[in-house]
């Protein structure tokens, strides 16, 4: 361990000590590169700019009297890069990297450009300030002023030049026939795409839209472009279209990412961990739209800044604070939605947001009588071939989200925020069925997800910022079960319970440090988890347990800028753990190229370790109850996973073709599985436990192509996923296909925008979904059973929802209507298959169980209206 920390720090120290540049000497002429450098120590500055490209151009020293911008602009202009304040001293130096080395003009022979206009969003008509204007192939910028206005005054030695418009979230537009034309109206259409390793900020244009910032290999989308693709506007949804992500599961929105379990996923909302993300049956999530800006999305390898978990990290941001009061209603026959922007002050700026159910969605809200939702034989009995009545629950839902920001100093701002989450469901059944068999069944459920988070961020001086913050989550899970079955003079009841309760105390301090050619972050997180999980079955308690874990874990990440083409980004974490003797090493590591021609490939490596766990427990109901726990020195082992991926993605005109292959190993997995037999009589006869560990692998390959065209955009991605566990109480440790898991999906993503109309449809299909009966889990507890026998597959699936949105700008706000179609084929993709009784066969001396169970379906048809106003 010593020689491995002290060869990771050399390597550190080296990269550091080689990627900084000393400032030039004070001298009249200069090339550009150290001109900027020297104006970073003089004027305590950071600039972000590309080295090696701003050398080939000699500038002259600046006049010391000059402002920052004055001094910027005179550099640059006879140059073809352009700046662009940031936040308070940080300016973005930005140009075309494509063609920038074929800049070479000839006065001899040049041609005089002059053209003028308009830049606006082509739904909206909103104008577009800070829009590129690039006159290509050499590379020559201008930016919109602040009414989307350009004047373009250029000379150019190329024959046949053209020009590109380009903004943040919009698609690239190429204009040929551009000479001596005035008073242009460029409309340019949203879009999204993977973003560069930059920072930029920019207005928002339909929701929020704030800083964008990115570390190699991990994909980020402005949700205001990517949302408008989702019927429901929903951020965790939209992650669903994209490659590698399960979009398949309709029962929860918990994120399955190349085949891993939804706990393996860390969720964070402006830092603050997440334990539930559910709403309606995971129609959608508990994520109000209308607080997201940005959402940074980790698929198989994530920086050594976040820990805790060992698949994938979602990020999800909100909005900076800003000195512009907007806000909205939005109202559908689902969800009645409201948010606003609120500046208090200079310092001030306050965020608010709540989310409630427009109806009760039961059995006699209006919801249901419309979209048919949970009727039609919903409910197929698979064992004994008749219908039984549909179960119609009464459904009910809130969540509100609050945050405040306020600048204590120029360089310290202190914010805190709350959030809650509350779900309800209320189901009642009750049958006749063989003509002399009585049932009655009743449930209830509740889930409550709420924390809150208090931080400070500010910066020691303008290369070395901090970030201190303490938050704390929690959850609470009520499940309660009375059902019965009678039998001519016989009774059969069953009464169970199921609470759990989790939270997180976090306290979590980063220093980061920005070079030329380098960023380091490093810091130290301290982790305080607590899990309750009770479950009783009758008088039976089968579970009961109360844990407490701390966790302490020291870190550091860098990423390093070696040349023009290559980055890698070393980190590690050294994670303390109470219930382990010794501390676990987590090391990452990422290694980029970027051809500057469009093609970009990733090699990510890292190691991983989780404590904080779920377990699958699996009634005989056939339901699923994912609970958390944590890892002890006992039953619950620490999960570890190792994971590789390799990226490659390559850019064209408006096409982006990307492949990603990933292979990652799990240690640690465990399995709950719970055995109930009624028998005859008021008490079961036989009920006990059994907790088993073993192990995991996964593998595949995703394929995705992305095509922009001036209206309509389209995405065409598939992916192939192969997970498979492995137990030594399972067929003597061999390894069988991991359920809930289907092999192939695919995605067909397309939107049409045309003037104030903006329509999406998005196709997604599955290969069949193994599942384990848990009536054949039960016939036997020894190592002979073997799953891949025994196992069974749900139909595939397939899936077709439309979303049509209609914008009416009003001045400086905007009214929207929208209708949605969830599942338009109203095809009955399988949920789960549901044991309602089960009944010992009436004939003495036989053994037979008779199982009256069902197919439940997942959403069927769903209409959705909705109107929104916002300002």
């Amino acid at each position: 361990m010593k020689l491995i920390l002290s060869v990771f720090f050399s390597v550190v120290l080296c990269s550091i000590l080689h990627s900084q540049e000393k400032p030039t000497q004070k001298v009249e002429k200069m090339n550009l590169s150290d001109a900027f450098t020297l104006l970073e120590k003089e004027r305590k500055l950071h600039i972000a700019f590309d080295p090696i490209a701003c050398k080939n151009y000699l500038v002259f020293k600046w006049d010391s009297q000059q402002s920052n911008a004055s001094i910027l602009d005179n550099l640059l202009r006879a140059t073809p890069f352009r700046f662009k304040p940031q936040e308070k001293n940080h300016y973005l130096i930005y140009s075309d990297p494509i063609k920038l080395q074929e800049l070479s003009l000839s006065q001899s022979s040049l041609t005089s450009i002059e053209c003028s206009g308009i830049i606006i969003d082509h739904t909206t008509g909103e104008f577009l300030p800070g829009a590129i204007v690039i006159v290509m192939p050499e590379s020559f910028a201008i930016v919109s002023d602040q009414k989307g206005n350009f004047s373009l005054q250029h000379k150019t030695s190329y024959p046949n030049p053209w020009i590109e418009i380009r903004y943040l979230g919009y698609q690239t537009q190429v204009i040929h026939s551009f000479k001596d034309k005035k008073n242009f109206q460029i409309k340019l259409v949203q879009n999204y795409s993977q973003l560069p390793d930059v920072e930029i900020q920019a207005i928002r244009p339909q929701l929020n839209l704030n800083k964008v910032k990115t570390f190699p290999s991990h994909l980020n989308f402005t949700p205001a472009i990517q949302l408008s693709k989702n019927a429901f506007n929903d951020p965790l949804r939209s992650l669903q279209q994209l490659p590698g992500i399960n979009a398949t599961e309709d029962k929860n929105v918990g994120l399955q990412i190349r085949g891993s379990n939804v706990e393996e996923n860390l969720i964070l909302l402006n830092g603050l961990m997440l334990f539930s993300v559910d709403h309606f049956y995971g129609v959608f999530s508990n994520i109000n739209p209308y607080i997201v800006s940005e959402i940074n999305v980790y698929k198989s390898y994530f920086p050594s800044t976040f820990g805790g978990r060992s698949s994938s990290v979602i990020n999800i941001l909100s909005p900076a604070a800003n000195q512009e009061f907007h806000g909205g209603i939005d109202i559908n026959m689902i969800t009645a939605n409201a948010y606003a922007y609120i500046p208090l002050g200079k310092r001030i700026n306050v965020l608010g947001a709540f989310r409630t159910t427009t109806f009760d969605l039961g059995e006699n809200s209006t919801f249901n009588q419309i979209v048919r939702n949970k009727k039609n034989n919903d409910l197929r009995n698979r064992e004994l071939n008749f219908d039984l009545t549909a179960i119609n629950p009464d459904y009910s839902f809130h969540d509100y989200y609050l945050k405040g920001d306020y600048k204590i100093s120029r360089s310290i701002t202190a914010s805190a925020s709350y959030f809650k989450s509350f779900d309800k469901i209320l189901t009642k059944y009750a049958s006749s069925f063989n003509g002399n068999q009585n049932g009655r069944y009743a449930d209830t459920s509740s889930w409550n997800s709420r924390g809150y988070i208090a931080g400070l961020k500010g910066s020691y001086s303008n290369n070395l910022n901090f970030e201190l913050s303490y938050s704390r989550s929690e959850y609470e899970f009520n499940y309660m079960n009375n059902s019965g079955v009678r039998d001519l003079n016989t009774a059969y009841l069953e009464n169970s319970q199921v609470l759990n309760s989790a939270f997180n105390n976090n306290i979590k301090f980063l220093n980061k440090i920005n070079g030329v050619n380098s960023t380091i972050e490093a810091g130290i997180e301290f982790n305080q988890f607590r899990s309750n999980v009770k479950m009783n079955f009758n008088s039976f308690a089968i579970v009961s347990e109360d844990k407490v874990g701390n966790e302490i874990s020291p870190f550091i990440h860098a990423q390093f800028k070696l040349s023009e083409y290559f980055k890698y980004s070393p980190g590690f974490r050294l994670i303390f753990f109470n219930q382990k003797s010794t501390p676990d090493f987590s090391p990452r590591l990422s290694l980029e190229y970027n051809s500057k021609k469009g093609f970009t490939s990733t090699l990510n490596a890292g190691r991983y370790f989780q404590y904080l766990r779920q377990g699958r427990y699996e009634d005989r109901f056939g339901r699923e109850f994912y609970l958390w726990t944590q890892a002890d020195k006992n039953a619950v082992p620490v999960l570890s996973s190792n994971q590789f991926e390799l990226i490659n993605q390559y850019k064209f005109n408006n096409s982006i073709i990307k492949t990603e292959l990933y292979f990652k190993s799990l240690q640690g997995l465990f399995e709950n599985l719970i055995f109930v037999d009624t028998g005859r009589s008021v008490n079961p006869k036989k009920i006990f436990r059994e907790v088993i560990n073993g192990r995991g692998r996964s593998y595949g390959l995703d394929l995705s192509f992305e095509q922009i065209y001036k209206y309509y955009s389209f995405n065409i991605i598939y992916s192939y996923n192969k997970s498979e566990n492995s137990f030594p109480e399972i067929n003597n440790e061999q390894y069988y296909q991991k359920p809930y898991v289907r092999s192939h999906q695919f995605k067909f993503i397309q939107q049409v925008k045309f003037n104030k109309f903006t329509f999406s449809c998005i196709a997604v299909y599955g290969s069949p979904l193994p599942y384990y009966d848990v009536i054949i889990l039960t016939k036997s507890t020894s190592i002979n059973r073997n799953p891949n026998l025994d196992i069974k597959e749900l139909d595939d699936y397939f899936r077709i929802d439309s979303d049509l949105r209609y914008n009416i700008p009003i001045k400086k706000s905007r009214l929207e209507i929208s209708c949605s179609i969830l599942n338009i084929l109203d095809r009955e993709n399988a949920k789960f298959i549901q044991t309602l009784f089960r009944l010992a066969d009436a004939k003495p001396g036989n053994p037979q169980i008779q199982t009256i169970g069902a197919e439940v379906n997942n959403l069927r048809r769903t209409i959705n209206f909705g109107i929104g106003y916002h300002f």
